[in-house]
């Protein structure tokens, strides 16, 4: 007897089908496979471009300046209190400003140089120092090494975010030929051309950039250029920095009336960097500092512990509620139509998006009770 015939589960026909079956259950393994990988390299992708576009604001820069601590300065009234030491921003804003002004004799020119040159600074940067003298009061009168804050808009702009810039190598320079109808001189430079297609690329679309050399610590405007000759307006440093020096364009494609910082600040930015004075360093102050009016003082620190004594009080809340509801629910509650019906609201409950509760909570707690809105007991 041949039992291959007489089984209908070993006929040809279920042979077949079941290989047909195993054959759709593998190719439904590889696309749950595919499906999982593509999701994973989604997510890393994701992860991947969060940090990449966030790993700007974990670095800034700061003006590194030995600075002396001068007592006639910082303690004008002769008060050595630390409340009044902390409260004299102004002195100790003015030993920072003067100390850079040393560097630049034009930005002391007019009175909106120097209110050019000092908003590369806001005052309230130097309010860590004061309250480092403060809580440290033997540091007056003696010489210190501090990092302060640049302005945000500085510190955008070296960057590389706002306003965006094009930094070129274009060669060395001739020796500098003074104009002697205006103050501002002349030059050779080898790779022009990769300036002029630059901006030539920019001109397309309807804008006049603003062109930077640099050479070390002296930067110029360029005002004409046609044949590998230059014509440079001075604006921070020495003609003489440009002989045979090896320099770098800097060309920013919007016009100097549509930015924040001007030519002139962006000069003295990359002099400063130029001269190391300028350095960027890890942010750590973005975890240390609370809310601040000032970007670059501002930091995630009132956020932080918002959100974890926010946590702690749901989890104080949820956690011993639900592990004694479910208790009682399972193991205690008479099976009736009651405890029906509080199973079904909680699944219910369940499939509702978080955020509708916080709406509701929102609604009744703010607008109705007009509880505080920075409470993590209300938002717990």
């Amino acid at each position: 007897m041949n039992n291959t015939q007489d089984n209908p589960f070993r006929s040809e026909k279920a042979l077949k089908r079941l290989r047909r079956r195993r054959n759709a259950d593998m190719r439904f393994q590889g696309y749950g496979i595919v499906a999982l990988g593509f999701a994973l390299f989604a997510l890393v992708f994701l992860i991947s471009a969060i940090a990449w576009k966030a790993s700007g604001a974990s670095t800034y820069h700061v003006i590194r300046v030995d600075l002396e601590l001068s007592p006639q300065t910082i303690l004008p009234e002769g008060d050595a209190s630390p409340k009044e030491i902390t409260r004299n921003i102004e002195g100790f804003y003015s030993l920072v400003r003067n100390d850079l002004l040393t560097r630049f004799p034009e930005a002391n020119e007019t009175v909106q140089s120097k209110r050019a040159f000092s908003s590369l600074i806001d005052r309230m940067a130097v309010l860590p120092l004061a309250r480092k003298v403060a809580n440290e009061p033997h540091l007056i009168g003696q010489t210190t090494s501090v990092d302060v804050p640049l302005s945000d808009d500085v510190d955008m702009f070296l960057k590389g975010a706002a306003p965006r810039a094009i930094f070129l190598r274009v060669g060395e320079a001739s020796s500098p030929m003074r104009n002697a109808e205006e103050d501002d001189f002349k030059i050779e430079v080898d790779r022009l051309n990769k300036v002029s297609a630059k901006i030539a690329a920019i001109g397309q679309h309807g804008a006049e950039p603003t062109v930077l050399l640099v050479a070390d610590t002296s930067v110029a405007r360029i005002k004409s250029m046609e044949d590998g000759n230059v014509i440079l307006q001075m604006l921070t440093g020495r003609q003489e920095q440009f002989d045979g020096a090896s320099v770098k364009a800097v060309i920013i494609p919007s016009p100097e009336d549509q930015r924040s910082v001007s030519d002139q600040q962006i000069a003295w930015a990359l002099a400063l960097k130029a001269d190391g004075v300028i350095k960027r360093v890890p942010h750590f102050s973005l975890l240390t500092h609370t809310d601040s009016t000032y970007p670059e003082l501002a930091g995630a620190l009132a956020a932080l512990v918002g959100s974890l004594l926010t946590m702690l009080v749901t989890a104080a809340v949820s956690i011993p509620m639900g592990i004694f509801a479910a208790i009682f629910l399972e193991e205690f509650a008479p099976k009736n139509r009651l405890t029906q019906i509080i199973e079904v609201n909680i699944n219910n409950l369940a499939a509702v998006p978080s955020i509708v509760f916080g709406l509701l909570g929102a609604t009744l707690l703010l607008g109705t009770f007009g509880l505080p809105r920075s409470a993590p007991l209300v938002g717990g």
